[in-house]
């Protein structure tokens, strides 16, 4: 089974854990592909600015869609009601934001149809993932721990990107809600284990 998740934003990224016996116990041998999240410059006015190439991310993604199908693989993306809490620069920037994640999900559904991937808000990954409420507060000590979380479970994943000396919390963030989704679906096939026997 393989689980893709996507953390929104330019800064975001895109990580697919491929999890062949469904078991939680096993992280540390696991095979682990990241994306960081396609850029295009577009012109406004007499200058440029980021935004999330569609067309790239979708072909990303492409080669994921026939084990969507298949059962063979669950998309996840987080699910973000309001930008406030996430954008700090004011209402321009929640709007490029808002902007970018709909272009995200368009290039999702473009593949795989609504039907094709599922929502996941970050309180409830956060909780699977036993984050402590403190540190979600400060947005430096929150994105601190997710790299340090993922440092733990996945020692193997490639956190720092080509070209660049530090972790990426884009990946960072992809993978903590790709591992929280392993935990839905065990949770999931253990429910319906349960329900069989009795």
């Amino acid at each position: 089974m393989i689980f893709g998740a996507f953390d929104p934003g330019l800064q975001g990224a895109g990580a697919f854990i491929d999890d062949p016996e469904l078991d939680i116990r096993r992280t540390k041998e696991l095979n682990i592909e990241f994306f960081d999240m396609p850029m295009r410059d577009e012109p406004v006015k007499n200058r440029t600015r980021n935004r999330i190439d569609c067309t790239k991310l979708g072909a990303f993604i492409l080669p994921y869609v026939l084990s969507v199908l298949e059962d063979e693989c669950e998309l996840w993306l987080e699910h973000l009601w309001g930008f406030g809490s996430v954008v700090k620069n004011g209402e321009i920037g929640q709007f490029v934001f808002a902007e970018n994640y709909g272009i995200i999900k368009c290039a999702i559904e473009l593949q795989v149809g609504r039907e094709g991937y599922n929502l996941i808000a970050p309180i409830r990954w956060q909780n699977l993932l036993q984050k402590p409420k403190d540190v979600r507060k400060d947005y430096d000590k929150s994105k601190k721990w997710n790299i340090e979380k993922i440092c733990d479970l996945y020692p193997q994943a490639q956190l720092i990107p080509d070209g660049c000396r530090v972790p990426s919390s884009g990946r960072a963030d992809a993978l903590c809600i790709a591992h929280a989704a392993r935990i839905l679906h065990l949770a999931k096939l253990s429910i319906l284990t349960r329900k069989k026997r009795a």
